[in-house]
């Protein structure tokens, strides 16, 4: 089957580049540049390939002029005990689970091309370890160098490499972030760059890994080696990464590898290792019974060169001048491009097509007038530059450009007058922002809102004038916020001025006084304000019923009578008048007393009441029996004045009720000596409260008389009030 490039995420995979057979469960670790030292055979620069990573044995290869396996040299275990490389990876001998644990390999030449560095993340303290293994294999005691440099201990299944010149870059397991560490400032501490997405799907395939090594980090692309454990094999190859953002770009499967021609020796899974100074790339089988490396040739196309951009911009549109650079020895790949342009992840060019017409490399492109609503978020813009070779093979490039925008400013606020009881208050304000942009507005009354958000209609400057009525208002202090945005793309940065407006308010006077089962209120404001009023007894309203009464104008004076069935006889009650002026100040007093029944009550001289003062009985006055012709002994019954009030023309009837009026006919008189016969009896003189005036009656029955019954006195008066 024919090999068609693949591109995954600018690496393109050109050709089958061989394979090589060595122990099982190969980690690839790194390839050397220099050609010195490399005892016992200092003839060629090596590769260097590893079973189960350090932890077991580490072969050694003489290094192709293409960058490929060569002959097998000779091989040994480097995680001895005379140096800490069991600090990053165990040997398999101490702990076959934890050998397969890795704080993360990266191995470098130094810029003199005569010496070789292995270094290695500490998984127990917050040190980068740092072995020259330069013709000493394994790597001893002897040249191990510790540099306290790292921000934690080296996490699980950590990643390393080198860019191919002065910098190790190491993904950390523990926060997912990406440091930095420069080969040439060794004791400097290591620089945090950028956080990757790394999801749980694709943390549990970076587990169980034996690789440390393996990831390269090149044309803004962060390229992550999958799991190379036979435990726990994936299809996943290779994932990305930006290394701007730290956004997830993708994963490279091993099917896809066979579907374009590329051996894998019908394996179903493999990990995937890049090295900065090498256009091979090696493929590991993470089968357990394999042994083969197998080789890609490979090749970073670039394709587009330099982009010259406006990259700062208000709500100005964006114009564009991009390279398209013709890249050799890439077998023809590189000799002519297509193009088309995205904006935060929609093609804005060109307008007609997917990609603009296809034009041998190199030629410069121009594109002016990119419309701003594109770039419709404050900050950084992500424009995507792809280009199509027209053979398979895609490639990208980002540029950004950042939106600019100046808040909102509120130049003058006042509110007019700030000091107020029943005058209305204007509030006035002005704001200004760049010219173009519209504003909306809107404010708040003690955090809560009082008028929302205007349309976003209004352009620099805005006057704003608003009315607030004393109703509006708190009594003291109230925090009155205008709040004004300019609706600029997303931004929702909000511009505010607050001032304070006072409410000034004295409360009613409010006096309260209880007479018999009569509520007396009167009230009186300073401010000649408005009064309404509730009245209420054991907690329980009854004018009104719930809430307050109507507003009435001071002075106000009311009585009122409670109702006779929420008085708790023989008990304490409490009154409660709450008066409430029109600003809102509410004045509650209260009256605790023995409410007693209240009214012009028939009792016998012993203080005993015949009925309650709503009429019920509460005992008879019995006459007994008496014959025909017979009169009766005269009665003398008291009546008491309860109400609390002055009652005057306080007069008693009798009505004959079960007895007849002629034969059985009831007799009232004022004295009982001489004993007058009277219709009604008449009290001349008020009757004061509580005081207790008594009156005489008697039945006479003439000689046809039958019968008897009850019969019932009345008595009559009306109350002064004043």
């Amino acid at each position: 089957m024919a090999v068609t490039p693949l591109n995954f995420h600018g690496l393109v995979f050109l050709d089958n580049a061989g394979s090589v057979r060595d122990q099982r469960n190969h980690t690839f670790i790194a390839q050397s540049l220099t050609k010195v030292a490399t005892t016992p055979f200092p003839t060629k620069p090596l590769i260097y390939a590893g079973a189960n990573g350090f932890g077991r044995f580490v072969s050694r290869f003489n290094r192709n002029h293409d960058g490929t396996i060569g002959e097998y040299i000779s091989g040994n275990a480097w995680a001895e005990g005379t140096s800490n490389v069991k600090d990053v990876q165990p040997n398999p001998k101490d702990s076959p689970t934890a050998s397969r644990v890795t704080g993360g390999f990266a191995f470098y030449t130094a810029s003199d091309r005569n010496t070789e560095y292995l270094v290695g993340w500490s998984r127990s303290k917050q040190v980068l370890y740092r072995w020259d293994i330069t013709g000493e294999y394994p790597p001893m005691a002897t040249k191990e160098v510790e540099f306290k440099v790292a921000p934690t201990k080296g996490g699980d299944y950590n990643r390393g490499c080198w860019d191919g010149d002065e910098t190790l870059y190491f993904y950390s397991s523990v926060d997912d972030f990406i440091y930095s560490w420069n080969v040439t400032t060794p004791t400097t501490s290591m620089v945090k760059i950028v956080k990757l997405d790394i999801t749980e799907d694709v943390r549990n395939k970076l587990k169980d890994s034996y690789v440390g090594t393996g990831m390269l980090i090149k044309n803004g692309v962060v390229y992550m080696p999958s799991s190379a454990s036979p435990t726990k094999p994936v299809d996943e190859a290779l994932f990305a990464y930006d290394f701007d953002s730290g956004k997830y770009l993708g994963s490279l499967l091993t099917s896809e590898l066979r579907s374009h021609g590329l051996n894998v020796f019908d394996q179903d899974y493999g990990c995937l290792q890049l090295n900065p100074r090498s256009d091979i790339a090696f493929l590991m089988s993470t089968i357990t019974n394999s042994s083969m490396i197998i080789q890609y040739k490979t090749v970073f196309l670039t394709l587009i060169g330099d982009v010259d951009i406006n990259d700062n911009i208000h709500n100005q549109n964006v114009n564009l001048t991009i390279k398209f650079i013709k890249q050799e020895d890439v077998d023809g790949l590189g000799d002519q491009a297509k193009f088309r342009i995205l904006v935060n992840g929609v093609k804005v060019y060109p307008a007609d097509s997917d990609f603009t017409d296809i034009q041998p490399t190199p030629y410069t492109a121009t594109v002016n007038g990119v419309s701003n609503l594109y770039f419709n978020k404050v900050g950084r813009n992500e424009v995507i530059i792809e280009a199509d070779n027209n053979q398979g093979v895609t490639v990208s490039k980002n540029v950004y450009v950042n939106v600019v925008n100046t808040d909102p400013v509120i130049t003058q606020s006042e509110a007019n007058p700030s000091t107020t009881h029943s005058d209305l208050v204007w509030v006035e304000a002005t704001a200004e922002t760049e010219a173009g942009d519209y504003m909306s507005y809107r404010f708040t009354i003690n955090e809560k809102v009082y008028a929302d958000w205007s349309d976003a209609i209004y352009t620099t400057p805005l006057h704003i004038r608003f009315m607030l009525r004393p109703s509006d208002l708190k009594i003291g202090n109230n925090s009155i916020k205008i709040e004004v945005k300019d609706n600029f793309k997303d931004n929702t940065n909000v511009s505010e001025s607050t001032l304070t407006v006072v409410k000034t308010n004295t409360k009613p006077n409010v006096e309260v006084s209880v007479k018999g089962q009569t509520v007396f209120v009167s009230a009186t404001d300073n401010d000649n304000d408005k009064v309404r009023f509730n009245v209420s007894i054991n907690g329980n309203s009854f004018l009104p019923s719930s809430g307050m009464s109507p507003y009435y104008e001071v002075p106000f004076e009311t009585s009122v009578d409670i109702p006779k069935q929420m008085i708790k006889h023989g008990q304490e009650n409490t009154v409660s008048v709450s008066v409430q002026d029109i600003a809102g100040d509410i004045v509650t007093q209260e009256v605790s007393s023995s409410i007693e029944m209240s009214g012009l009550m028939f009792r016998d001289k012993n203080g005993s009441y015949y009925t309650t003062d709503t009429g019920e009985l509460l005992k008879y006055l019995d006459v007994g029996s008496l014959k025909s012709g017979e009169t009766s002994p005269a009665y003398q019954v008291w009546i008491e004045n309860t109400t609390g009030y002055v009652m005057h023309g306080v007069v008693v009837k009798a009505i004959q009720g079960d007895l007849d009026s002629i034969t059985e006919k009831i007799e009232l008189s004022k004295e009982i000596s001489p004993f007058t016969s009277v219709e009604y009896v008449s009290f001349t003189e008020p009757l004061q409260p509580n005081e207790a005036q008594s009156f005489f009656f008697r039945i006479v029955c003439n000689e046809d008389a039958a019968g008897g019954g009850i019969f019932k006195l009345k008595v009559y008066g009306k109350p002064s009030l004043t």
